[in-house]
């Protein structure tokens, strides 16, 4: 993320991330944003970001949970907008030009991503991405037209 959108993103939800209290020397917002823009960026976990940050773990996990939920509440809605009427109606046409036609009524498409996880104990083979690295995909899709 470019530095403009980290100040878009403090701006919005900044406030919510603060702390009212001096005890036990309480991040600031911008330190809990970047901290969790760290985390979500690379895909480490959370004992790498931890380290690299000279943070405990348990705090850059309570720092992701809570930037990520305050975006959900806060931003979700004002900066993502599947399309509806018109748009929506239009959409199944456009898909059916593309090179991947062939699928009748598509309104979207569908991403993924590999999330990195320590290696686990039962099938870790299962685990082992392309790359050759523990992973899991995390999945996300847009929705299909009536």
């Amino acid at each position: 993320m470019c530095a403009k959108a980290i100040e878009y993103v403090l701006q919005v939800i900044g406030e919510d991330l603060q702390h009212n209290t001096e005890r036990n020397r309480a991040l600031t917002p911008q330190q809990q944003l970047l901290t969790a823009l760290h985390w979500l960026g690379n895909g480490a976990q959370y004992h790498g970001v931890a380290d690299m940050q000279g943070l405990h773990k348990s705090t850059v996990q309570r720092c992701v949970q809570n930037v990520c939920q305050k975006i959900v509440t806060k931003l979700f809605s004002e900066e993502i907008r599947l399309p509806t009427g018109e748009a929506l109606a239009s959409l199944p046409q456009q898909f059916q030009f593309m090179a991947v036609a062939g699928f009748p009524r598509v309104a979207g498409c569908i991403d993924s991503s590999l999330i990195l996880i320590d290696s686990p104990k039962l099938n870790e083979k299962a685990y082992v991405d392309r790359n050759g690295d523990h992973s899991i995909n995390v999945m996300a899709s847009a929705h299909s037209a009536k």
